[in-house]
């Protein structure tokens, strides 16, 4: 492979794995919030979405050692991070995007329906009423703001902040710098 290959393989294979976990993302984040989203289940959307987290964290430890793999085995830490960070921000833009799709169109009384099953959820594990309103106007609250732009944003760039964070430890782990010196086939800098 030449150095001119070399150089485009972290961004296609960026390119490539962004797209592919940012899908995934996107039909479990619809799936959890079309039937798992409800007073009955909360326990089990939680440990969905927190799923859902690990799946990302193990998808970019794959995609770090495929990039590895494709540079011939060894990757720098600054080559393991630039070619995860790409995809981490395809990943967040995509379902960032994807998101306010969903809250428009796709799903628009989600919040609502959220509300109504964290509420019922808080109730059945035997809060009070004042925990109950203390709930609901934080949930309150918590939607008016998610309307805000800057808001949004401001989770966006949280979002990016949180996973490079996940990146700079999977490049500490998976990058293997080239040895100072690799011994030819036929020891041929031995000869005289």
């Amino acid at each position: 492979m030449t150095n001119k290959n070399q150089s485009n393989v972290p961004i296609s294979l960026s390119i490539k794995w962004g797209i592919i976990i940012a899908i995934i993302n996107i039909l479990l984040y619809t799936t959890l919030n079309k039937f798992l989203m409800n007073s009955e289940n909360m326990t089990l959307y939680y440990v969905a979405i927190g799923s859902t987290f690990v799946l990302n964290i193990v998808l970019l430890s794959f995609l770090a050692r495929q990039q590895r793999s494709a540079l011939g085995g060894f990757i720098s830490f600054k080559q393991c991070f630039r070619t995860l960070f790409i995809a981490i921000l395809i990943i967040c833009v995509t379902s960032f995007l994807y998101q306010q799709i969903y809250l428009k169109f796709i799903d628009p009384s989600f919040l609502d329906r959220m509300k109504e099953a964290t509420l019922a959820f808080t109730e059945k594990i035997g809060a009070g009423q004042e925990q109950l309103d203390d709930v609901a106007d934080k949930m309150d609250k918590q939607i008016a703001e998610s309307n805000s732009v800057s808001r949004q944003l401001l989770s966006v760039v949280w979002a990016v902040v949180f996973y490079s964070i996940i990146g700079f430890v999977i490049s500490a782990i998976v990058r293997k710098n080239k040895p100072l010196f690799i011994e030819e086939e036929n020891n041929q800098q031995f000869q005289h």
